[in-house]
Order: C-alpha cells, then sequence, then structure tokens
C-alpha cells in the first residue's frame, strides 16, 4: 500500500501560532505576560554567557567540512555547484534530463532514459535531481541542449518533495527569460485523484509561460491503470524520433548492454556484515524521517473476519525501547521494508540453477557510466539479494519480456516470448490469464520448451530489469501519549484477482509479510487479543514526518473521514485526546464516519465503543457505512455525511472546525464534493464562494492522507 501524504498548509505555521497563543492565554495573567519577557531576556543574557546573541564557535565549519572534497582536481570542485549550466559545462552533456520524483519511479525512467540515449545516440546525458540546482540558472542552459522533465505528482496535485522549489518557481510570476530552452516533459501521475499530473502541466504551462518551446507533446502516464511503464515506452520512442529529426542526432542500432557488471574474486566479507539491512539512498534529514532500525514486533493480533479466508487485517506493535532517539507524533507515518516470501526466493534461485552458490559473495559495479548509481548493495549474495533488495515479485514490464528474449537458449523459446510482448494488447492479454514474475516467466518458458536451461541468464540482467526494494508507508494507528516506546500499524491483506482468472490471487508484498507470523487461530474470539511473541521477529522501520496534525489547540472541532485501514490515524487522534480529557483537559467535539464492509470490518470497534461510553462521553461521534451488511440497504461513507451534512457544516465554518480525511483516493474526491455541497446550501453561497472557501479551508484548517 503506498501512503501519499500531501500539505494542504500554506500557512499553518500561522495558525499554529494563533492556537497555541489561545491555548496560552487562557492560563495567563496581564502580568504573566510583562513578566514572561523579562525572564526570557535574562535566560539568554545567562545562556549565551554575557551576550543577547549567542557567541560564534570559530571552529564550527570543521563539523561540515567533507576531507575528500579537497582530493582531486579543480574539475571534481565544480560537481557541487548548483548551477546547472555549470554543470552541462564540466560533464560535457548533450542533454539534461531532471527529475523530480517521490517513490522512485521518475527517477528510474530518468536514468534509463540517460543509459538509452548514451548508448543510441553515442552522446553524454546528464541526470539532475531538481533540488540539486538553483531553478533560475535553466535561463542559463544552451540552445543546442535539448533538456528533458520528467516529473511525479502525488496527492491531489502536489509536486514530489524535491521538485517543490523548482515547481513554486517555475509557476510564479516570470522573472527570467526561458527563450533559449527547448525541452520535453513526461509525467507519472494517477487518474483516481482529481489534479491528474498536475505538476507536469503546471510545469509546462509555467515554462512556456517564460518562453520555453516545447519539442513534442507532454507524455503522461497513469498508475491507475497500470500503464506507466508502456505510457513510458511509447513517449520514449517518440523522444528519440524527435532528436532525430530535430536535433539531427544520428541513431545507432544497439541491443542489451548491462549497466552492471558482476565481480567475484573470494572476497573476504566480515562476520557481522549487515547484508540483510535495507539499501537507502538519500538524506534522512532532506525526508524528514528517522534513521532506519531494526525493530521487534512485540505483539500482534487480527482485528477483522472476513468470509475470503485469504482476506484479513493485522494489527502490530513495533518495540522501538532500545531506539531512544527515534521519537513519532500522533499522525507520523513509518516506512516498512518488507522481505520476499521463501517460495518465490527458491524459484528464482532454482531457475537460475543458483541454489548452490545462493551464499556465495560478489561486488558490483556500474559499467563506467558516470551517471547510474547502484540501487542495491555491494559487496552482497544472490540469496540477500533476492530476500531484501530485488523486488523479485514485481511484475515484469514488456519491455523487460522482450530483453528477457534475446537470452532465451533455443529458438523455440524466443520466439515464444518475443510474440506474446511483441504488441502492447497481446502482452495486456497474456496478463489477464497468468501471474507473471520474473521466475514464473521462467518457468513459462521451460513448459514451452522442456529443454530450456536458464543457467546462462547473466546475473546483472536479474538486477537490471528488477527493480530495487521501496519500503511501503502506513499511518502509526498509535498515540505518544499513551504508547511512547511502540508504534503500531494496521495492516490489511486483500490480493488481488486475475481479470479472467478470479481464482488465481497475487498477493501484496507487505502485506502478506507483515501477516505471515499471525497464528492461525487469531480469529474470531480470540482476535482481539494482543499476542506477546516470546521470540519477537525484527523487521526494519523508519519513522517519517507527517503534515496530519491535531489542531494545537484542544477547543477546535475535528471531523475525521476513513474507509478501510484509514481508521488507523484517527485511533491514535481517540487515544490522545482521550489521554488529555484524563488528565482534565478540556476537548472540542470529536465526529468519526467510518465506511466498512460489515460489523465483523468495524476495526478497533471495541476500543472506540468503550472509549465513547467512558473517557470520551459526550466528546465522540461515531457515525458508521456498512457496504455489504446482511439485509440492510448498501451505504458508503459519503452517505451518511450527506444525512449529516448541516452538523458537519456547521462544525467547519461556524465552529472553525478541522477536517481529516484518510484513505483510498477516490473516497477523498466523493467527501470534498459532498462537503463542498453541504457548506453551500448553509451559507448560502454560490459556487464561485463555496471554490473558495474550499481553497481557505486546504491552506490551514484540511487535511488529507490517501493513497490511489
Amino acid at each position: 500500500m503506498d501512503i501519499f501524504i500531501y500539505p494542504l498548509v500554506d500557512n499553518q505555521n500561522v495558525l499554529m501560532v494563533r492556537d497555541t497563543l489561545q491555548a496560552f492565554s487562557s492560563f495567563c495573567s496581564y502580568q504573566d505576560f510583562i513578566l514572561i519577557p523579562f525572564v526570557l531576556f535574562a535566560s539568554t543574557f545567562i545562556y549565551n554567557r554575557g551576550s543577547l546573541l549567542p557567541r560564534r564557535d570559530p571552529y564550527a565549519y570543521k563539523l561540515f567540512e567533507r576531507p575528500q572534497c579537497r582530493i582531486g582536481s579543480q574539475a571534481s570542485k565544480s560537481l557541487g555547484t548548483r548551477n546547472i549550466a555549470e554543470k552541462i559545462e564540466a560533464n560535457n552533456a548533450d542533454l539534461v534530463i531532471f527529475w523530480g520524483s517521490q517513490s522512485g519511479v521518475a527517477e528510474g525512467f530518468a536514468q534509463r532514459l540517460a543509459c538509452k540515449f548514451t548508448r543510441r545516440f553515442k552522446k553524454t546525458a546528464l541526470v539532475a535531481d531538481l533540488s540539486d540546482f538553483d531553478p533560475q540558472t535553466l535561463t542559463l542552459i544552451p540552445r543546442t541542449k535539448p533538456t528533458v522533465f520528467i516529473l511525479s505528482t502525488y496527492g491531489e496535485g502536489d509536486p514530489s518533495d524535491n521538485a517543490l522549489e523548482f515547481v513554486a518557481w517555475v509557476t510564479s510570476e516570470a522573472d527570467g527569460s526561458l527563450g533559449d530552452l527547448q525541452y520535453a516533459a513526461f509525467g507519472c501521475g494517477n487518474r483516481n485523484y482529481r489534479h491528474y499530473n498536475k505538476t507536469v502541466d503546471d510545469t509546462v504551462i509555467g515554462l512556456s509561460s517564460r518562453g520555453a518551446k516545447a519539442i513534442m507533446p507532454t507524455g503522461k502516464g497513469d498508475e491507475s491503470n497500470r500503464t506507466t511503464e508502456e505510457d513510458f515506452l511509447e513517449w520514449e520512442s517518440k523522444f528519440y524520433s524527435v532528436l532525430v529529426s530535430q536535433f539531427g542526432l544520428v541513431e545507432y542500432e544497439v541491443g542489451y548492454e548491462p549497466e552492471i557488471e558482476i565481480i567475484e574474486d573470494n572476497l573476504e566479507v566480515p562476520t557481522q556484515f549487515p547484508i540483510h539491512d535495507p539499501f537507502h539512498k538519500g538524506s534522512t534529514l532532506k525526508q524528514r524521517a528517522s534513521e532506519i532500525v531494526a525493530v521487534p514486533v512485540a505483539t500482534q493480533r487480527a482485528i477483522a473476519t472476513y468470509k475470503d479466508p485469504e482476506r484479513t487485517c493485522v494489527h502490530l506493535e513495533l518495540e522501538f525501547a532500545a531506539h531512544r532517539e527515534i521519537k513519532y507524533k500522533t499522525g507520523d507515518h513509518i516506512s516498512i521494508w518488507p522481505v520476499n516470501p521463501t517460495e518465490e526466493i527458491s524459484s528464482l534461485l532454482r531457475m537460475l540453477e543458483l541454489e548452490l552458490r545462493k551464499d556465495t559473495w560478489f561486488r558490483i559495479q556500474p559499467r563506467g557510466n558516470s551517471y547510474y548509481e547502484l540501487k542495491v548493495p555491494s559487496p552482497t549474495t544472490p540469496y540477500a539479494l533476492f530476500s531484501h533488495h530485488l523486488e523479485i515479485c514485481a511484475p515484469v514490464p514488456r519491455r523487460s519480456v522482450l530483453l528477457l528474449a534475446e537470452f532465451a537458449p533455443t529458438a523455440r523459446a524466443k520466439t515464444e516470448l518475443k510474440a506474446l510482448a511483441q504488441t502492447k494488447d497481446a502482452y495486456a492479454q497474456f496478463l489477464k490469464y497468468n501471474h507473471v514474475t520474473l521466475s514464473r516467466l521462467l518457468e513459462y518458458a521451460t513448459r514451452i520448451d522442456p529443454s530450456v536451461t536458464w543457467a546462462g541468464l547473466p546475473l546483472s540482467f536479474v538486477i537490471d530489469i528488477l527493480p530495487a526494494m521501496k519500503p511501503r508507508t502506513y499511518s502509526i494507528s498509535s498515540s505518544p501519549a499513551v504508547s511512547p516506546r511502540r508504534v503500531s500499524i494496521t495492516v490489511s491483506t486483500n490480493p488481488t484477482r486475475l481479470e479472467a482468472e478470479p481464482d488465481i490471487t497475487i498477493p501484496g508484498l507487505a502485506s502478506t509479510f507483515l501477516s505471515s507470523h499471525l497464528p492461525p487461530w487469531t480469529t474470531g474470539a480470540d482476535r482481539n487479543k494482543d499476542l506477546s511473541l516470546e521470540a519477537p521477529w525484527v523487521i526494519h522501520a523508519q519513522v517519517r514526518t507527517s503534515t496530519f496534525r491535531l489542531p494545537v489547540s484542544l477547543s477546535v472541532p475535528i471531523v475525521m473521514v476513513a474507509a478501510g485501514t484509514g481508521i488507523a490515524p484517527f485511533r491514535a487522534f481517540i487515544q490522545e485526546r482521550a489521554h488529555l480529557v484524563s488528565v482534565g483537559r478540556e476537548i472540542g467535539p470529536m465526529l468519526l464516519f467510518f465506511g466498512c464492509q460489515d460489523e465483523s470490518d468495524f476495526l478497533y470497534r471495541d476500543m472506540i465503543t468503550d472509549t465513547i461510553s467512558s473517557t470520551l462521553a459526550g466528546k465522540l461521534q461515531v457515525f458508521t457505512a456498512f457496504s455489504r451488511a446482511e439485509g440492510t440497504k448498501k451505504q458508503y461513507v459519503g452517505d451518511k455525511l450527506t444525512a449529516y451534512g448541516p452538523e458537519v457544516g456547521r462544525l467547519l465554518t461556524k465552529e472553525d472546525g478541522a477536517l481529516y480525511i484518510c484513505g483510498a483516493a477516490a473516497m477523498a474526491t466523493s467527501v470534498k464534493d459532498i462537503i463542498r455541497k453541504e457548506v453551500r446550501l448553509l451559507q448560502g453561497w454560490s459556487d464561485a464562494e463555496a471554490d473558495d472557501w474550499l481553497q481557505e479551508r486546504k491552506a490551514r484548517r484540511w487535511f488529507e492522507d490517501v493513497w490511489g
């Protein structure tokens, strides 16, 4: 489950200060306000040893020095420039590829495009992270250097974190001409969201307003129907044609060439080498995240029962007692690195005939591409790669099937693989009937021709075509006010079924991994019992900061809307406010609208009903919508919102309440439309006035945590 968090908080800091002052003033007199500045003044004077301003440490710069930067030529120093024109000149680049990526898809496309460009045209490409360069320096890119922008959109039209500064600049009032910039653009988006590929659309409009010239139509990938890969391949082919026709480049015929090389040289690796630790690129500070640590799963239990035996929903608690430096806040998220299933690992090792060498150490290094970054650790072993570092359960793109055909050891297998992936429609038809992973595809070819053996398939090829293992992000369902060292998450396991063969299921990687240790008897009457494990299993996790925060002022009403596991952060909200009430604090009203299938699917039902009847009596109201309850009409969370529209509208307008939505993107879009309609009717506003109100709410009192 991929979670997208988008900050709708342009002036949240102002709101936070206001709420803080309001809460603070209720406990202070006028004399306190006069005394406080003097106390702060004296404390500052004492802390800074006789000065109002802190004394600067003359050797502080030593903390930030990189001794290795002093080694090498002057050219190496230029690598740190934030001027893209200087970087182009230093690298003698013929093509610039900017990327803005949240989950790594756009970055992966950028790297791929650079590799292919170099081979096809015998030219040099520069792959550039948008956050590494000052946007204004785009005005200095020469006309002869075509530029590509590959940009992802997440949430409700938000750019990726590393593209925020660039998008803000390019969409602002023009303060620099881009008349010499010739560019192409591709966007990664999802039609389930209202603002499909908004980032690339805004960028194209901004570039055009500054005089830049688009050399081809903008390409767009749509992840809602899993066609992003195909969409990119189609756009990529047209891009190469444009380079030939408009820039006069000469294109060469090339086959597959590995990005990396495998080196086995009797490595001596320390016994305690962290072979299974996640291979993670990027700054945790930049990503507003903690370090990645190994934590034990202290307790787990099933919290829902389903007719489908393959479905379940699990509550897990992760023990952070050994990592005191890591703290979390109510509403934060946690990323989990899954491990591939044993059956799939064994199958791939068997098909590649690596079973006897699965623990053999080897090194991986790029094949002379300065822009290529390793996506897996080195040194490593085949077993470590297939279990922890490569997504061997991932779908196999059509492009990879065609590349695999070149390595087929028999003519019959080669012909069959080329035939099934020759066209987009042919491969789509094949996928309707077959669950395809790399090992399953190799088995398919072997069934066609029993004489086929894949022992000669280069491991470098396998690493090239498989995506790197990505963490899955979950909303934290506990509050540090109640559980400061144990972080809980809520995980739903609901396998996908093949369109033409519904009996064949495709399990989710992370959800299956996180529920795989659940004993079979933890259902029914035992579903709410915590299972403390005698030998806890360990997972790698990273706490990530979120903007999904409760108001600073406790008196602000909150309206929570959730479906399915979207209830997770609201369990934390309820825990926190119940704790505050228990210590004598006054809080505002809380409304929770929750949609699920039926009563057995009401997650955390016992905890919520107990809280309503005790600590939060008269403060928390819960409205459930059951879509599949026997003997009753189907109801969705939107139906309940409509039924209580006037009360919700009053809290959000008259009481300045905060709205929180967590769940599927389609549900969030529906909720937005319903609330806009109810508020417009309540206030007697025009459509334009309702839209203005909606935009104002998004800036300070409207929070969404949704996924596609």
